[in-house]
């Protein structure tokens, strides 16, 4: 039997536009198990302009759901994290402990504003893995922008260009869905073929 950790869920009840009601999230962890998951990490939006899910405010929310699974009998575990749009403060609320990793972990979820790359992207990256934070981009399927600044060039026998250096050998991660890598043309992406891209640049998958 297969065993897996979903690393990027919105499944806590009422909090960002994931599971509305208690039984939908209970209706999304029975799912889970179905498909093999063992435990999910929360990850709600925070700091997008619509939510603001602060560190405090998700354990909370993450004890709530596992105490209401336990009384169903669903053994799936939830564990805490955030998906943290990239904003101005997000260093200050970083010492704050206003953000958490995945599960509590050096891996923080992070993603792009929609259509465009904030300017101090590069220097915010590099302050965070000097403080030995590992930064996971979250959907980078859904920016060419992204797929141009942060795999870079590179030709289709898997060399790169002269003198560039992707994110992706620095550290930075990046995550997607399993069904978007599947379903993106490839023209869209920034490698001829996915088993040429794992070479180069480190995915996780998600449900």
């Amino acid at each position: 039997m297969s065993h897996w950790i979903d690393m990027h869920s919105h499944i806590l009840p009422g909090m960002d536009d994931g599971a509305p009601t208690d039984e939908v999230a209970i209706n999304m962890a029975i799912a889970a198990m179905r498909d093999g998951v063992d435990a999910v990490i929360a990850t709600p939006h925070h700091a997008n302009g619509i939510y603001e899910n602060e560190a405090p405010a998700i354990m909370r929310a993450v004890d709530r759901l596992n105490e209401l699974l336990q009384q169903r009998g669903i053994s799936l575990q939830v564990l805490p994290g955030q998906e943290i749009r990239i904003h101005d403060r997000l260093l200050d609320d970083l010492a704050q402990m206003k953000l958490m990793g995945l599960n509590r972990t050096r891996y923080l979820l992070v993603e792009f504003p929609y259509g465009h790359l904030p300017s101090a992207s590069e220097d915010l990256f590099h302050e965070l893995l000097v403080q030995d934070y590992v930064p996971v981009i979250a959907h980078p399927e859904r920016g060419a922008f992204i797929q141009s600044r942060y795999f870079g060039p590179f030709h289709c026998d898997g060399r790169l260009e002269p003198g560039h250096l992707p994110f992706a050998e620095r550290g930075i991660r990046f995550q997607s869905p399993k069904k978007r890598l599947r379903d993106v043309p490839e023209k869209t992406l920034p490698f001829c073929r996915f088993g040429r891209a794992q070479r180069w640049f480190p995915y996780d998958r998600a449900s």
